[in-house]
C-alpha cells in the first residue's frame, strides 16, 4: 500500500476526546464535571472513534497518539502497530494525572494523531473538563429557611397539619443562591435542642430534599417539604434546629445554613417501636426457631407486641408476620401489655415451610387517626416445619394419616401375638414411605411407650417400599397378657417428629383362668318337681331350642374375642362321662364378641335335635345301669387372635322329657 509523501492530505478533525466517568452535560454547563471522588485518582482518557487514514498503512508501520492537557503532553506517547482497527484503540487511550486533577477551573483535554512518522495531525477538537472544588454558594453558608407566620409563632400543630391546605405538610422556603445549577440539591434535616454536637455538622438523618430543576432558576419558589410524619416521630413539645446543607452534582456540599428554631407543638406520640418478641423461639429454654412443636403448643404459635409508649385509646397496631397483615389491635383505655398475637397455622405454613426451612420478618405497625403507619423494628424469626416422610395434610396435627402402618408377624397371622409366639420377640416389619432422605430416623413405639423398642436411620440405597425390619422384645410383651396394644412409629428428621396411626395388635399370650361357668337362664332352679331340669315345663318349650348363656365378664372377655360352646349328652344324670350320648355332642361358636356381650353375657342356642332329644328320652328301663334320667354339660373356649385362651368348668343340667304314668313324652308343646 502506498506510504504517505509530504504532499499527502494529513487526517484532520479529529473527534474530540471521551472521559468515561465525567458527568453528562446540562444546560447550564459548559464544561464536563468530574465528580469529587473521581478527582482522586487518575482520569482515564479515551479516543472515541478511529481516525481515518489507517487503513493506508502498510503492515508494521507505527501510528502515535500524544495525549494533551491544557496544551501539554501527558503521560506516554501511544503507539498502534498497522494494521489495526477500532478494536484497538483501548491501546491509545490516556490517563491525566491526579496531580493536575488537584489544580482547580476549567481545562481543556485533546489528543494528536501522527499517522506516521514525521506526520502530525492538528490536535483533535478540545472538550473542556472542569475540575470543581467549590461547594455551591461559593462554599459559603447559606441563609436560614423561610417558614409562614403560622410557624414562626406557633411551631407544628396538630391543626396545621389538619388543615387540608397544608396537605399534612410543613413546607419551607430556601433562599435562592447566586452560583445556582441544575441538579444541586437541598437536603433538610432537623436537630433537635440544645444540639449536643456541633451545629454545622451533617445529620445521618435527612428528613426533606429538593433538587433544582430550570424552573427554580426561573424564579420558581424552592420548596423544601418536611412531611407530617417527620414531625410525629419527634420528641414533642420539644425545639428543633431546621437546617439545610447545599450539594453540587460533583458531590461536594457546603456547610449547614443558619438555623431556623422551630417548635414541634403536635400532640405526643411513640417514637420507639421494639420489635415484637418471639418466646417459642428465643425465650428461656428455646431452641432459636419455630417448628412443629412450637405450632401443636395450645394457642399455637404467637408473638407479643411489647408496650408502646405514648399510645393512645384507638391507635390501630397491625400485626405482620413473614409481612402478612393480621388482624388490628385498636388500642384500648386501659391496655395491657404485651399484647399477645397468634400465628393461625395456614399462614404459619405459608411460604413452604412445611417443604424447606426458612427466616420471616415479624414486626407492626402503629397509626393514629389518618397518620401514616410506622413501622416498628423488625424481628427475623427462623421457621422450619419439614418433617421426615410425606406431607401431613392435617398438620400441624401430631398424627400423619398418609404414614403407612406397621405389620407385627405373629405366627398364627398379622398383628396377632398368642401363645404360640411366646418366648421369643415379635417381628415387624414396615414399608418405608415416600420423601425420606438419608439419616432420616424411624422409631417404633410400643404400647404407648415413649421410649422407641427400636429406631432404624434411612440409609442411603434404601428406597420407597423397601421394608424396614423391627423386633419387640418378649419381656416387653409378656406382662401385657391379653388385650389390645397400640403400636405405631414416629420419624425424626432432626427438628421435628411426627407419627402414624395406631395399629391395633391382638395380644393374648396368658391363659385366662376364672371363667365363669354357662348358664341356663330358662330353667328353674326354685323348689319344685322340675327344679334344675331341662323338661315338660321349661317355658319356652325346649323343642324350640334350650338357651346357653356364657355370662359377661369384662375383665377376661375382650371385644372381638370368640366363644365356642360345646353341648354333650349323658345317659345318666350326673354327666358321667362312661355315658355320653355321642349322637347328643355339638359345637357351636359365636360371632365376635361385641361390648354388650362382653358385659352381659352371650346366649347360645342348643338346638332340640338331637341334642336335647336323646338325653331328654333316657329311661331306667333302656339302660343296663338303670339311670333315673338324662343330663347335659356345657363348657366353652375363649378364642382370640384365633388361638384358644381360657376355657371355663362344665356346666350340669338335668334333661328329662319323660312323662310319669306311662304318657308319651313331651317332645312338643302340649
Amino acid at each position: 500500500m502506498p506510504k504517505y509523501k509530504p504532499s499527502t492530505p494529513i487526517p484532520r478533525m479529529l473527534d474530540q476526546p471521551w472521559v468515561p466517568v465525567a458527568l453528562p452535560l446540562l444546560a447550564d454547563e459548559v464544561a464536563y464535571k468530574i465528580h469529587r471522588l473521581d478527582q482522586l485518582a487518575p482520569l482515564a482518557v479515551q479516543v472515541p472513534t478511529l481516525w481515518s487514514g489507517g487503513e493506508l498503512l502498510d503492515p508494521g508501520e507505527v501510528t502515535r497518539v500524544t495525549w494533551l492537557w491544557d496544551g501539554e503532553q501527558v503521560d506516554d506517547v501511544k503507539e498502534l502497530v498497522a494494521p489495526y482497527g477500532e478494536s484497538d484503540l483501548s491501546d491509545v487511550a490516556g490517563v491525566i494525572p491526579d496531580i493536575l486533577l488537584a489544580v482547580p477551573g476549567l481545562h481543556s483535554l485533546q489528543y494528536i494523531v501522527e499517522l506516521v512518522e514525521g506526520n502530525p495531525t492538528e490536535p483533535s477538537f478540545p472538550i473542556q473538563i472542569d475540575v470543581d472544588k467549590v461547594a455551591p454558594n461559593q462554599g459559603q453558608q447559606t441563609n436560614k429557611l423561610i417558614f409562614d407566620a403560622y410557624i414562626e409563632s406557633n411551631g407544628v400543630t396538630d391543626d396545621y397539619l389538619a388543615d387540608p391546605a397544608n396537605n399534612d405538610q410543613v413546607v419551607a422556603i430556601v433562599p435562592p443562591w447566586p452560583d445556582m445549577r441544575l441538579e444541586d440539591r437541598v437536603d433538610g434535616k432537623l436537630t433537635l435542642l440544645p444540639a449536643l454536637r456541633r451545629p454545622h455538622l451533617r445529620s445521618d438523618d435527612i428528613v426533606a430534599s429538593v433538587q433544582i430543576t430550570q424552573a427554580h432558576k426561573d424564579g420558581d419558589p424552592i420548596e423544601l417539604v418536611f412531611e407530617g410524619e417527620t414531625f410525629r416521630s419527634l420528641l414533642s413539645n420539644r425545639e428543633y434546629s431546621a437546617q439545610y446543607f447545599l450539594i453540587d452534582r460533583a458531590g461536594w456540599q457546603g456547610p449547614a445554613s443558619r438555623t431556623f428554631v422551630i417548635l414541634n407543638a403536635l400532640t405526643p406520640s411513640p417514637i420507639e417501636f421494639r420489635a415484637p418478641e418471639v418466646p417459642q423461639a428465643f425465650g428461656v429454654g428455646a431452641n432459636g426457631r419455630i417448628d412443629l412443636e412450637d405450632a401443636r403448643e395450645i394457642g399455637g404459635v404467637y408473638m407479643n407486641i411489647l408496650e408502646i409508649t405514648g399510645a393512645l385509646e384507638g391507635d390501630v397496631v397491625t400485626p405482620l408476620w413473614n409481612l402478612i397483615a393480621l388482624p388490628q389491635i385498636i388500642v384500648g383505655p386501659i391496655q395491657a401489655w404485651p399484647v399477645r398475637v397468634a400465628i393461625p397455622w395456614p399462614i404459619l405454613a405459608l411460604g413452604g415451610f412445611e417443604l424447606v426451612d426458612g427466616s420471616i420478618r415479624a414486626s407492626y405497625t402503629w397509626q393514629r387517626e389518618t397518620g401514616i403507619a410506622r413501622s416498628s423494628v423488625d424481628r427475623f424469626v427462623p421457621v422450619d416445619l419439614t418433617a421426615a416422610g410425606e406431607l401431613n395434610p392435617d398438620n400441624p396435627n401430631y398424627i400423619n394419616p398418609r404414614l403407612l402402618l406397621p405389620t407385627v408377624k405373629g405366627v398364627t397371622g398379622d398383628d396377632v401375638l398368642t401363645l404360640l409366639d411366646r418366648d421369643q420377640p415379635a417381628n415387624v416389619v414396615l414399608a418405608l414411605g415416600i420423601d425420606f432422605t438419608v439419616g432420616d430416623l424411624l422409631e417404633l413405639i410400643w404400647n404407648d411407650n415413649p421410649t422407641p423398642v427400636g429406631t432404624h436411620a434411612v440409609a442411603i440405597g434404601e428406597n420407597p417400599g423397601d421394608l424396614i425390619r423391627f423386633q419387640i422384645p418378649w419381656a416387653l410383651i409378656e406382662p401385657i397378657g391379653n388385650g389390645p396394644v397400640n403400636l405405631f412409629y414416629r420419624t425424626f428428621n432432626g427438628v421435628n417428629r411426627q407419627r402414624s396411626n395406631n395399629k391395633v395388635v391382638t395380644v393374648a399370650v396368658s391363659p385366662i383362668v376364672g371363667l365363669k361357668a354357662s348358664r341356663y337362664p330358662d330353667v328353674n332352679y326354685a323348689p319344685g318337681p322340675d327344679s334344675g331340669f331341662i323338661g315338660c315345663r321349661l317355658d319356652p318349650h325346649p323343642s324350640f331350642g334350650v338357651q346357653v348363656l356364657v355370662p359377661g365378664d369384662d375383665t377376661r372377655l375382650q371385644v372381638g374375642d370368640v366363644l365356642r360352646l360345646t353341648w354333650v349328652g349323658y345317659a345318666s344324670p350326673n354327666g358321667n362321662l362312661s355315658h355320653v350320648i355321642s349322637e347328643s355332642e355339638g359345637v357351636w361358636v359365636s360371632p365376635s364378641l361385641t361390648l354388650d356381650w362382653v358385659q352381659n353375657g352371650y346366649p347360645f342356642t342348643v338346638p332340640f335335635d338331637p341334642y336335647v332329644l336323646l338325653p331328654g328320652l333316657v329311661k331306667p328301663d333302656d339302660y343296663a345301669h338303670k339311670p333315673s334320667h338324662g343330663s347335659a354339660t356345657t363348657r366353652y373356649e375363649v378364642i382370640r387372635g384365633g388361638v384358644p385362651v381360657g376355657e371355663s368348668s362344665r356346666s350340669l343340667v338335668l334333661v328329662t322329657l319323660i312323662r310319669p304314668n306311662g304318657a308319651p313324652p313331651c317332645t312338643e308343646p302340649s
